[in-house]
């Protein structure tokens, strides 16, 4: 019976899994008439188990597949980069104090690897998520108007730009009026890239284009990342305002 059911495996993976699934379940049909064999029939019903879930999973693993292709080349890999730095925190417990930004790191003790390392690096799973998925949706459309060259420069651009804004902003407020809190704020993620990439993306649309604001309201496409910006902090007070409001004023530079 075994040599007759292995002549019957197709080259194709998919025929192979559904001939092996209906071989076990012929085998635990048989069972009931033969019980003096139950581990052999437990083995081949858990053995075709596996390969049902197996071809299931390897369709997920294809619709999954398929959508990182769609993503382009320079969003992805600011995805993998994030996510791998991410991966590499977790299992190796790598605390982020020594890589988040600080103006006062940065200007005084100029420790500038900060500014491409907070960046990067992420407080959380919720907050690399978020910031992927943004990344993935507003980076996409906008490196497909673009090119990948010219979106991995606007980064790059971006991450220098938006972290010159802090500090120029941490330093004319401790001149000024003498107020040292931004100075020592810390902050990480890629949200204000993120923000910078908004503003481009926005003002590439149609004239006349509207946004949604979480669903809540519809705002002119140019305004959606100012919408946004407010939006957020007043959900998350304790996010970094000076960080994304960088961002959105870096994009203007750039309109």
């Amino acid at each position: 019976m075994i040599s007759r059911q292995l002549s019957k495996i197709q080259t194709n993976k998919d025929e192979l899994v559904n001939d092996i699934v209906e071989y076990s379940h012929r085998c635990c049909q048989s069972h009931t008439t033969r019980p003096s064999l139950p581990l052999i029939t437990h083995c081949e019903q858990s053995f075709g188990y596996l390969l049902a879930k197996l071809k299931v999973d390897s369709n997920d693993m294809s619709r999954a597949s398929e959508l990182l292709a769609s993503i382009p080349l320079g969003t992805r890999s600011v995805i993998g980069i994030c996510t791998g730095v991410f991966i590499l925190q977790t299992v190796l417990t790598i605390p982020t104090s020594p890589y988040v930004f600080c103006a006062r790191n940065v200007l005084y003790l100029h420790e500038f690897y900060r500014i491409f390392t907070s960046c990067i690096f992420h407080g959380g799973l919720l907050h690399l998520g978020f910031n992927m998925t943004s990344t993935s949706a507003i980076g996409s459309m906008l490196e497909r108007r673009c090119g990948t060259a010219r979106f991995g420069l606007t980064v790059l651009w971006g991450i220098l730009l938006t972290s010159a804004v802090q500090v120029a902003a941490a330093f004319l407020l401790v001149v000024c009026a003498g107020y040292e809190g931004l100075m020592n704020q810390r902050s990480v993620g890629f949200s204000g890239i993120i923000f910078q990439l908004s503003v481009l993306e926005a003002n590439l649309g149609p004239p006349g284009a509207v946004r949604s604001v979480y669903g809540l309201f519809q705002v002119p496409a140019y305004l959606y990342p100012w919408a946004l910006l407010i939006a957020l902090q007043i959900l998350l007070p304790q996010i970094s305002f000076v960080g994304h409001l960088s961002g959105i004023l870096v994009g203007t530079l750039q309109l």
